[in-house]
């Protein structure tokens, strides 16, 4: 029976046609819904297809979270985050249509073998790590890190490690919930204590996950493994911090450092990004001594724990969510991941860490003349060539540029998303959408207003252009380009826009100022935000915003929380020309030193020595697992490996 014809409570049958596949196989159920082997009939490919059980696609409240983040899963785009496809509904059930991975879960693997090789164990985290680094970079929250939703592939896919199932994530935004009282997102020997309490929860939590998998890798168990759901929900606010050399004592003593910094109940006392997990895993199984836990994280690994006022009130929301749990289905959808990345630093304090390998910079890729932007799709690098009137596209597994370039007059910058490539020109104020792989002539978007066009960025719905002359941001659909967009008006002087955490955030140079807009709404969020000097860039990652001054050789923490200045600006070299933040840092493109610096974003300290690049590097760009750098006086683009 076709899709067309299908009642809302019955499910595909194999063989039957559904949203333009054929169902194949069952691959499995969740408490969702079922993943099947289908085939997409149009691209005559194979897809992993997941249909939403009919109980949820029934539901407003849940359809309005699935459209939500699926927007924002397939968002990520990265060589080793599983591409989604499609998402949408058919014959009154929701369905997500993804690449194949032919493979194991992590699950499986231990329960046919056990634990796992330490350097297996540590390729496996520092893969997820990335995958979550990725995630949290793009504001998406995964929510359910576990053994089962950790593929490794075989076959072609052998060396690949991916990261499934971010359909119950949320955006980190404005505190912002789609949890109905009682539904416990996430699952019982991995979830974080806040999380469990019913408490704020931001990336910390997916990194208190990545955790316990860690400890599940290398020993076999998961590290609260109790009787019952209720005992294990307890243990996580309260029990002692698990010690994996007691479960295998072959592993080096700083493992159980690692894992009481990983599992610590505070969100505060954890690692601050995935990449700096992994480093630290790396450091413990070498059994570097630099690798120690919190205070409070050594007391508790140490002794059983008296819980203080607060987690008397993690308790008892653990013994209600609990009860609530045993009664209601743990949501659970899919998704991506990312390949491993080079570690070797661990964290001990809070604001300072051993100092990592210094990164690597590759030689100098020559493009058009002038590069004065750049961004990373999932196959390519992007070069906004100003004084060669083009883009080039670099290969990310050749590192060659592609011939011939593509022709748009003076490109100042450029930004991939949406199947597209977006650039705008100040040379015809003009935005312009690229699509070279379909075969199709660029197509010129006029920008109103008549100012001159100074940066262009996407999120997961929009394609945001700001104009520095004529004081203005425009939102344009990237569906329908061609359509007048939505225009926020500001003041003459706004440089440069990212997005991230739910909004835009603007950055003006004449006002030295940042102003935030809700990107659903297109209107401005607060007041704005006053920074000092000529501010002229701004990024969104690792949980805050981050704005450079160009004047005083500067980069300014703003908390997204508070909309407000955090800490002092820090000093970090001349010139600062671009800024992004992720990988673990904020990374910073001076031009004046031809070098690209490291801030590490909890003590707000240089790392390491800058890393030289090319002449006066105009901008910088992450991806790929790596840093980039557009050098204009040279006509080259520098990838660093960190």
């Amino acid at each position: 029976m076709s899709a067309g014809g299908r009642s809302g409570s019955e499910e595909p049958a194999i063989g039957s046609e559904f949203a333009g596949h054929r169902i194949e196989a069952v691959l499995g159920h969740g408490g969702m819904g079922i993943v099947y082997r289908a085939r997409h009939l149009a691209l005559d490919r194979p897809r992993a297809l997941k249909v939403v059980a009919p109980q949820f696609s029934a539901d407003e409240r849940f359809r309005d979270r699935f459209r939500r983040e699926s927007r924002l899963a397939a968002s990520i785009e990265h060589p080793n985050v599983i591409p989604v496809h499609e998402a949408g509904e058919s014959g009154g059930h929701l369905y997500l249509s993804m690449r194949l991975v032919e493979g194991a879960d992590l699950r499986e693997l231990v329960a046919a073998s056990g634990p796992l090789e330490q350097g297996r164990a540590l390729e496996i985290v520092d893969a997820v790590a990335a995958a979550l680094d990725a995630a949290h970079t793009a504001g998406l929250i995964h929510r359910d890190v576990k053994p089962a939703n950790v593929l490794v592939g075989s076959g072609t896919d052998a060396s690949r490690v991916f990261l499934t199932d971010f359909g119950i994530s949320r955006a980190t935004r404005g505190g912002e919930t789609m949890t109905r009282t009682g539904e416990l997102l996430g699952t019982a020997d991995f979830v974080a204590p806040e999380q469990i309490a019913g408490d704020p929860v931001d990336h910390r939590a997916d990194l208190y996950a990545l955790g316990a998998v860690a400890c599940f890798a290398l020993t076999g168990k998961p590290p609260f493994q109790r009787e019952s759901e209720l005992a294990t929900l307890f243990a996580h606010a309260n029990a002692p911090r698990p010690r994996p050399t007691e479960l295998r004592p072959e592993l080096p003593a700083a493992v159980d450092a690692f894992a009481a910094r990983a599992l610590a109940v505070s969100p505060a006392d954890r690692f601050g990004s995935g990449r700096e997990l992994a480093a630290a895993l790396a450091a413990a199984l070498e059994d570097a001594e630099t690798v120690s836990p919190q205070p409070s994280a050594r007391s508790e690994a140490a002794a059983p724990v008296r819980p203080s006022s607060h987690r008397r009130r993690w308790v008892a929301a653990a013994l209600s969510l609990a009860a609530a749990a045993a009664a209601a289905a743990v949501a659970v959808v899919l998704v991506g991941s990312n390949n491993g990345r080079d570690g070797g630093s661990a964290v001990t304090g809070t604001s300072t860490r051993a100092v990592a390998p210094q990164p690597r910079a590759s030689p100098p890729i020559e493009v058009g003349a002038g590069p004065t932007g750049l961004t990373v799709g999932d196959r390519k690098v992007w070069v906004a060539a100003r004084e060669g009137d083009d883009v080039n596209g670099i290969d990310l597994t050749t590192s060659t540029v592609d011939a011939p370039a593509i022709e748009v007059p003076r490109p100042l910058a450029v930004a991939v998303g949406h199947g597209s490539i977006w650039a705008i020109s100040d040379a015809d104020d003009a935005l312009y959408r690229l699509d070279p792989g379909e075969g199709i002539e660029p197509l010129r978007i006029p920008l109103a207003g008549g100012g001159a066009p100074s940066d262009v960025a996407v999120d997961n719905r929009w394609v945001w252009v700001s104009d520095d002359g004529g004081g203005t941001v425009s939102r344009f659909d990237p569906a329908a380009p061609q359509e007048p967009p939505v225009v926020v008006e500001l003041v003459p002087g706004p440089r440069a826009i990212a997005t991230g955490l739910g909004s835009v955030w603007v950055v003006n140079i004449e006002e030295a100022t940042v102003v935030r807009i809700d990107a659903e709404s297109g209107r401005r969020e607060a007041s704005p935000i006053g920074l000092a000097g000529r501010p002229s860039d701004i990024a969104v990652g690792e949980g805050s915003v981050w704005a450079i001054d160009n004047y005083n050789g500067t980069v300014i923490e703003i908390d997204p929380r508070r909309n407000a200045v955090d800490g002092d600006p820090i000093q970090v070299g001349d010139l600062p020309r671009g800024v992004k933040a992720g990988l673990g840092y904020v990374w910073v493109a001076l031009g004046g030193e031809e070098a690209v610096v490291r801030v590490d974003p909890v003590s707000h300290e240089l790392v390491g020595e800058p890393t030289a690049v090319g002449d006066n590097p105009a901008d910088i760009a992450l991806g790929d697992g790596a840093v980039w750098t557009a050098n204009q006086d040279d006509a080259s683009v520098t990838r660093i490996d960190p």
